[in-house]
């Protein structure tokens, strides 16, 4: 399971070249937790303001869609198994989330 992770981890641009630092990614793999949604569940909202409680989430299963809710029709992006979002709520902390996303399927 670990390994299944870490490769997760591992393939975030932002964390290219800890790739020989396992340590690092033990610590990162340690930290999260795991959340299933149903299809149509928003998962992170437009706007919402980043703080040390948000979440960056890795697809294990299933996909997700990107839009704005002013046009909540158009999908502005779709993303499956071994993508990752909302990195932003690391690297700039107190920033607002700039797309919602929810989930398209379990």
């Amino acid at each position: 399971l670990l390994s299944v992770y870490a490769d997760l981890v591992s393939n975030v641009s932002f964390f290219k070249g800890v790739q020989d630092a396992p340590d690092f990614i033990c610590l990162i793999v340690e930290q999260l937790t795991t959340a299933f949604f149903l299809p149509s569940d928003v998962i992170v909202h437009e706007g919402e303001l980043t703080t040390s409680l948000s979440f960056m989430y890795f697809i294990t299963l299933g996909n997700v869609a990107v839009y704005h809710p002013e046009e909540p029709e158009k999908i502005v992006h779709q993303m499956g198994e071994g993508s990752f979002f909302g990195e932003m709520s690391y690297l700039d902390m107190g920033s607002r989330r700039t797309s919602s996303v929810c989930a398209l399927t379990n």
